[in-house]
């Protein structure tokens, strides 16, 4: 939504009001060298900033 709202207005206050939160629903802390996403990387923490409730269960590729 905010990306259509920067497309649209061309307006950047909303983006540098909300990037903190946004930066992590980009996912980009859990990418590899290459690019994709793995849940290796997957934290507690990460998850609460993501917006879930702690975590009780670790997730995990392996």
């Amino acid at each position: 939504m905010f990306y259509a709202d920067y497309i649209y207005t061309g307006n950047t206050e909303h983006v540098q009001k909300y990037y903190d939160y946004l930066k992590y629903k980009s996912l980009y802390v859990l990418s590899n060298q290459d690019g994709l996403i793995t849940s290796t990387k997957l934290t507690p923490q990460l998850m609460v900033n993501l917006g879930f409730p702690k975590m009780v269960v670790v997730i995990s590729d392996n």
